[in-house]
Formats: C-alpha cells, structure tokens, sequence
C-alpha cells in the first residue's frame, strides 16, 4: 500500500469548504499520484469520499 498525505488550505471565497490536496508515494518515497479537491463552477458540490 503506497504512503499518503493529506494537506487542507483555506479557500477565502468559501470559508466552510478548505481545498483538500492528498499525495500519494511508492515505497522509494516518489510521488506517483496527487489529488485536489475543487470545483470548476461556483454552484457547491458535495466533496467525494477519498479513500
């Protein structure tokens, strides 16, 4: 199972909904994923579940 970090930055324009940024490593410690949470539009959409 590869390593993870999971960061949440405030986002001004929607103070209850931070931007989640979740980063997967390899065993060597190589980033071999990365994952944002936002939204193309300004209508609020439910956060996905990441697992």
């Amino acid at each position: 199972m590869p390593a993870w970090a999971r960061t949440s930055h405030k986002d001004e324009e929607h103070a209850d909904d931070p931007i989640v940024t979740v980063t997967f490593a390899d065993g060597l410690g190589r980033v071999i994923q990365t994952k944002k949470d936002q939204s193309a539009t300004r209508v609020r959409a439910p956060r996905s579940e990441w697992r």
